[in-house]
């Protein structure tokens, strides 16, 4: 998992750095090529599904898709095939179609990366230069293409940005309380803090709050400031 998106560079920090002083995790190395696959999986499902819901939520439509990377083949692909359907079936087709043209890059990519070695054993995978299981350079361009396009029609849409600052403030406010005044925090995460304020007390805070749903962050800001607050 450390290492599914690629070997990492030491040194290491953090929970990763204490794991591996118990079990070595080889961070030099690549990862098994399950994990290798799993990255890949990422990010065909997260592609596909922000596709979905950009669709959904009007924050992009299917004529902006047109002229999108990889995405704009296969919109006109489903035009060419059913015209002008309703949006449900029309996301339905996209992503079909999508994760058919992802899964088949990914399969011959990487069978043809396993051809070329001679491997005989898991551990000859993780000692490779490079990675096994991959798109093919131009679908991988083309997925790096497509999620510049989401980056800018989506992930920093005005109606994005709006909730997304005042989640920033709400994560600073409980940050700065619960690290000054650890006791707010449940008894066992208390239990693990140092003196308030200190390094050792933060990284509690930091994972308490990562851990949290919107909706429970919510929860705790009400609980701490006395106000409700809605993202």
């Amino acid at each position: 998992m450390v290492k599914h998106n690629g070997p990492l560079k030491p040194p290491l920090a953090g929970p990763i750095a204490t794991f591996d002083r118990r079990w070595a995790l080889d961070v030099r190395q690549w990862s098994s090529l399950e994990a290798q696959l799993a990255a890949l999986s990422d990010d065909v499902a997260y592609v596909n599904h922000d596709l979905d819901d950009g669709l959904r939520a009007v924050l992009f439509t299917s004529d902006d898709l047109a002229d999108a990377p990889l995405a704009g083949p296969a919109v006109a692909s489903i035009r060419a095939r059913h015209g002008e359907i309703e949006l449900g079936r029309f996301i339905g087709e996209l992503v079909r179609t999508l994760m058919s043209v992802l899964i088949d890059d990914v399969l011959s990519e990487t069978r043809k990366r396993i051809a070329n070695t001679a491997l005989r054993s898991a551990g000859e995978v993780r000692a490779q230069p490079g990675a096994l299981a991959a798109f093919s350079p131009g679908v991988a361009e083309d997925v790096a293409a497509l999620k510049r396009f989401l980056f800018a029609h989506m992930y920093r849409h005005p109606r994005v940005m709006v909730p997304m600052g005042r989640a920033q403030v709400l994560v600073t406010e409980l940050f700065s309380a619960l690290s000054a005044e650890p006791k707010l925090l449940p008894a066992d995460w208390t239990a693990q803090c140092g003196s308030p304020g200190d390094a050792v007390t933060g990284g509690v805070v930091r994972d308490y709050i990562a851990g949290m749903t919107d909706r429970f962050a919510m929860l705790e800001y009400g609980r701490i400031f006395h106000t409700d607050v809605e993202l």
